[in-house]
């Protein structure tokens, strides 16, 4: 678990809680964690990667699904330490985010600050938050599984067919 991770860690951590419930996902690992990040889901051939973590998993695994079931393959990333992750081998980095032109998109409901190192585009939230009801601060950020398919879809037009690295990182 992430929070073991923390109290082990010798310098700064930090544990994110979330203010809504979060449904227990099918694939994630307390194992895995300790690499930094792996496959939640999809296969190393996927056309778009994407990366998120802790709460925020649950609705980009949603997004995932939408975009699996209009045909466009989606492999899903858990991501809960960047530090831990740039640790691995080279090997293993690449088998998890494949760095070859494809898109991967990371989506945290937080800043996109460091994101750029991982992915060649992300969604984020850039701002100081917002005084709406739990229920309402999603969709206030345009952060629901429906906005992050959305964003991801103009991306991808806007990339047309294009190699995602050579583009250059945007926040979407």
């Amino acid at each position: 678990m992430s929070w073991m991770m923390a109290l082990d860690y010798k310098g700064p951590s930090i544990i994110g809680l979330n203010r809504e419930a979060v449904p227990l996902l099918k694939g994630t690992s307390r194992h895995k964690v300790s690499r930094g990040a792996y496959v939640l889901s999809g296969t190393p051939d996927a056309h778009l990667t994407l990366i998120s973590t802790g709460g925020d998993l649950y609705r980009v695994v949603d997004a995932a699904r939408i975009f699996n079931e209009a045909n466009v393959s989606t492999r899903v990333v858990s991501m809960p330490s960047m530090r831990c992750f740039e640790q691995q081998f080279s090997d293993y980095i690449r088998s998890v985010i494949p760095w070859d032109g494809r898109p991967i998109v990371s989506i945290e409901a937080m800043s996109t600050h460091g994101w750029a190192r991982w992915s060649t585009a992300s969604i984020g939230i850039n701002q100081f938050g917002t005084t709406v009801h739990a229920d309402a601060v999603m969709p206030h950020f345009k952060m629901t599984p429906e906005d992050i398919v959305e964003r991801i879809r103009q991306y991808l037009t806007d990339l047309d067919g294009k190699n995602a690295q050579m583009a250059g990182w945007k926040n979407i």
